[in-house]
């Protein structure tokens, strides 16, 4: 397994790869606009020109204290899930792919942080809904954004938003220097062809935002985590700093004991205890005591050699009901054995009790490859176009087996076959002309039968409108030359004039024919 990514180098971005874009900002960035223009008319005889000038105010706005119910296409680590983290950063990606650069803090970082606390660090903190001017002008002991309310637009004081309160000292430890925040937030853009459509961007451009904290790669005990996508407008100089002697890095949060920050996503989730990474387990797998193996629970006195052994590596006793109807206890181990295997010594099988394995000194059976067999069958036949190729070549297979079985009986009895016998007679100039016509008449029969045999011979699907065409007369290129053969009328020989009826009924011309 390889863990390189397909990066784009240029060219057409094809389906699989990726192209990392280090910032995407706006043409404007949001903010209060005043637009001047002024006009001065030339060479003008008599007179000072007049100077014509105006200004206008504009306001370009965006998301500042919310985002869009759509805003965020997908959280890692997953909302509300539980496993082993620690092998990649957290990180919210947002569908709009210039949103963490439109309202930049000095020097152009992102206005976006994404925080990583723990339950135990949060002491109780809950995100609450509260007004914009509640965000701004918190109680007394609790900081907020230096956001002045002339900034705000018409209402917007009103409005309402989620925020936090956090311990000042916490947040001076948590959150990421102004310098960090530029590297936290890239944007991306994938191909999407091979992608879900529903609530996905068309050309495939996101930004990401990146918390600067990792999960611990091993834990003594499961330990809830809560990731906040907050808003550092305002904060950019309070934000912790390291010193030039590498110092521990502090912010500037005055006295103040909490800080109140606006929320504009949060999700929660649950970092299990383990032995470590799934990477970190699959390197020791092989090695004897590195890590506990998934077994089936049981001592160390089980009271047989065989069955101590079966369960050390892997093997579960499960109920099993024989084709008999007998109820029996067998062997299963899954794919993920704990020991090598061979899968070279598997003959392919037909079915799958073929590889059931039976233990003549336990009398137990072993249904784990019959069980992998059986599963895999099943698998390929939940794939459409597996199952749909599986079934065209079964059924040309049947088909093929049935002409060549088919014109093997026919050619077989009709060269014996007494009436016919004097058609199959050498042509000579000699043979009477009738003969001849004859001959001719069981050629044709046999090779429309022989071509008859070229079609399919399975049911198929035929439209109402269809139904009644069987009952159409046939139009055969050789009917024409056939009642000619046979002068027009019945021909004397009861053989020949049942073919004639067989064939399509050769006693009556079509209207094409009349003439």
């Amino acid at each position: 397994m390889s863990d390189d990514i397909p990066v784009h180098t240029g060219g057409d971005l094809l389906s699989g790869q990726i192209e990392f874009i280090q910032s995407c900002s706006p043409p404007l960035v949001a903010g209060h606009y005043q637009l001047a223009w002024s006009q001065q008319v030339n060479n003008v005889t008599a007179g000072t020109p007049p100077v014509y000038a105006g200004s206008q105010k504009l306001v370009v706005s965006g998301p500042r204290f919310t985002l869009p119910a759509d805003s965020v296409q997908s959280v890692y680590p997953p909302a509300a899930q539980s496993g082993n983290y620690a092998d990649v950063m957290p990180h919210v990606v947002l569908n709009r792919a210039t949103l963490p650069w439109e309202r930049p803090l000095p020097g152009g970082a992102p206005w976006l942080g994404l925080l990583l606390l723990t339950e135990a660090e949060l002491a109780g903190a809950t995100v609450e809904t509260i007004t914009v001017s509640q965000l701004l002008a918190p109680p007394s002991g609790t900081q907020g954004p230096a956001i002045a309310v002339a900034d705000l637009l018409p209402g917007e004081a009103d409005s309402q938003c989620n925020a936090i309160d956090l311990a000042a000292a916490l947040f001076a430890n948590l959150a990421p220097t102004l310098a960090e925040v530029p590297l936290l937030c890239h944007a991306r853009r994938v191909n999407t062809a091979d992608k879900e459509e529903l609530g996905i961007n068309a050309d495939g451009t996101f930004s990401v935002v990146i918390g600067n904290r990792l999960v611990p790669a091993k834990l003594d005990t499961d330990t809830r985590y809560s990731a906040l996508l907050v808003s550092l407008e305002g904060w950019s100089a309070m934000l912790p700093g390291y010193g030039g002697d590498g110092s521990t890095p502090s912010g500037n949060t005055g006295a103040a004991a909490k800080v109140r920050l606006c929320v504009l996503a949060s999700w929660g989730f649950r970092a299990s205890a383990g032995a470590g990474s799934f990477s970190g387990l699959m390197k020791n797998l092989a090695r004897p005591g590195g890590i506990g193996l998934l077994q089936y629970p049981h001592g160390s006195a089980v009271g047989n050699d065989a069955a101590q052994t079966a369960l050390d590596i892997g093997f579960v006793p499960l109920t099993n009901n024989t084709r008999a109807g007998e109820e029996t206890t067998s062997w299963y181990r899954g794919p993920l054995s704990p020991v090598p295997t061979n899968p070279a010594a598997v003959a392919p099988a037909q079915f799958s009790d073929t590889l059931t394995r039976y233990d003549p000194d336990t009398g137990l059976f072993d249904q784990s490859y019959a069980t992998a067999w059986q599963i895999g069958r099943l698998l390929g036949l939940a794939d459409s176009a597996f199952a749909r190729a599986m079934f065209d070549w079964r059924r040309g297979l049947l088909q093929s087996m049935v002409r060549i079985q088919q014109q093997g009986a026919r050619l077989a009895r009709l060269p014996d076959d007494p009436a016919l016998a004097r058609l199959a007679a050498p042509r000579h100039p000699d043979v009477a002309p009738a003969l001849q016509s004859q001959a001719a008449l069981f050629d044709a029969a046999r090779t429309h039968l022989l071509d008859a045999e070229q079609q399919p011979v399975l049911p198929k699907v035929v439209p109402h409108s269809r139904r009644a065409d069987p009952l159409l007369s046939r139009q055969l290129a050789p009917r024409a030359q056939l009642r000619s053969a046979n002068g027009g009328a019945d021909s004397g020989d009861p053989l020949l004039d049942l073919l004639d009826g067989v064939l399509g009924g050769y006693g009556a011309a079509p209207a094409d024919e009349a003439g």
